[in-house]
């Protein structure tokens, strides 16, 4: 019995790296998939897309255009633009578009997780 579970066990974690959908509802492996996901109807599922590119960052620099309009939504949950400022912080692109929304949001007064992502994020553009 003990060795029926630990084979099923590895069954289905050697499943969960092989660039699958996993329970956030897309490849975590895949940047286009991810971007595609910030779009997602479930809020959580977006939430994940922007912690995802958050751990892939220089690597997403082709999401950042997609994290700025996130950013920018203002009918967008506070938790997942919050990501998306931290978002584009770790990707770190310097564009003036980056620039230009993080300052913006590093002194909005509507949300405290937002503006301190925001602010965060622009700090690392200036190191």
């Amino acid at each position: 019995m003990k060795k029926l579970v630990i084979a099923l066990i590895a069954v289905v974690v050697s499943g969960c790296n092989k660039g699958e959908s996993t329970n956030a509802g897309f490849d975590e492996n895949s940047i286009p998939s991810i971007i595609a996901a910030l779009e997602n109807e479930d809020e959580f599922t977006r939430q994940r897309a922007a912690i995802a590119l958050t751990s892939k960052g220089p690597e997403a620099t082709e999401a950042v255009g997609a994290l700025v309009r996130v950013l920018r939504k203002e009918s967008e949950a506070p938790a997942v633009r919050a990501e998306a400022a931290k978002a584009l912080g770790a990707i770190g692109s310097k564009d003036q578009a980056v620039i230009d929304v993080l300052t913006e949001f590093s002194t909005y007064r509507q949300d405290r997780p937002i503006r301190d992502n925001s602010k965060e994020a622009l700090a690392k553009l200036q190191q």
